[in-house]
């Protein structure tokens, strides 16, 4: 139940909202008509050209073969909790708070809470080294090598070294780039990166110029942080990664490379209910996303882990 509290200092009584949350940057929400889908993909016979596009007098037309494809069944998965404010909850809001919107407090808390686990779901994903192709992954485990050691080590260098990995595979350049506050905080002041700013008119390093080093145009720092629960530790959710991806910016309607969607259902998602439980004495909140976070290429991102000491 609330506590007694100064009205005079309530509004100044802040609390907590989800910041940072980057997941649906990395992997965007496609939005389904259907609880299931099939997802086609695409074989590598796109890159395939004809010996020769010449056709002499009177010759053949060289053909090609239509691209093989294969699918993916997916089943989305509703995820949902029960978010419960006693009537004496409200009503205490209302006179020690001046608080006369708590259901809205309540069920905007609700759904923050509900996307924090969905960012964890995607963070999960894009952070599983089994996720990326052979060679698309990398520990860095010697302690010199570290980016965290100024002295020794060269992210500038490993970064392009990624980039360059997703491009002879794929055809197409990263896009997205995405890292944890810990690992920012590392790179910004890494002296290769500052001897490269030497060079240019930016004052301050800010992801938008460290994305423009590489030709990487979306930058992401994960803030939000999360707990199992109450009393346990806050934990960053994006842990001791640094990645990049191919994010495909023409969404579900073009076939191009990409490594991840978040495959949503259109008619359920992001809904929120209310029901009255005990004769009408505690209000039940219901948020509701359907989704589920879906790997498409395993070529279309690099990934390192234990960038920082």
């Amino acid at each position: 139940m609330i506590k007694q509290v100064n009205p005079l200092l309530a509004k100044y009584a802040l609390g907590y909202t989800p910041t940072g949350l980057i997941g649906t940057n990395l992997l965007p929400a496609i939005g389904f008509d259907g609880e299931k889908i099939r997802l086609p993909f695409w074989s590598s016979n796109q890159f395939t050209m004809p010996n020769s596009t010449v056709r002499a007098m009177r010759s053949d037309t060289q053909e090609l073969e239509f691209g093989d494809f294969s699918y993916q069944d997916i089943t989305l998965d509703e995820h949902t909790f029960k978010y419960k404010l006693d009537n004496r909850e409200i009503s205490n809001m209302n006179l020690n708070l001046g608080i006369s919107n708590a259901l809205k407090i309540g069920t905007t808390d609700a759904m923050s809470r509900l996307r924090i686990a969905q960012e964890k779901d995607i963070a999960d994903l894009v952070t599983t080294s089994s996720n990326y192709a052979n060679g698309h992954y990398t520990e860095i485990s010697n302690a010199t090598s570290k980016w965290s050691d100024y002295a020794n080590s060269t992210p500038i260098k490993d970064i392009q070294t990624a980039i360059d990995k997703v491009y002879s595979a794929t055809g197409v350049m990263p896009n997205v780039m995405f890292m944890p506050y810990a690992t920012w905080s590392v790179l910004k002041w890494h002296p290769d990166v500052l001897e490269i700013m030497k060079t240019t008119a930016d004052k301050v390093v800010t992801t938008s110029f460290f994305g423009s080093i590489f030709g990487v145009p979306e930058v992401y720092v994960g803030t939000q942080t999360y707990k199992t629960e109450n009393g346990g530790t806050n934990t960053n959710i994006w842990g001791n990664y640094f990645g990049v991806l191919i994010k495909n910016t023409a969404a579900a309607s073009t076939p191009q490379p990409a490594f991840g969607i978040t495959a949503e259902y259109n008619n359920l998602n992001d809904v929120i209910t209310t029901t009255q439980t005990e004769d009408g004495k505690n209000t039940l909140i219901i948020p509701t996303l359907f989704y589920k976070p879906v790997k498409l290429m395993d070529t279309a991102g690099y990934l390192y882990y234990h960038c920082i000491a």
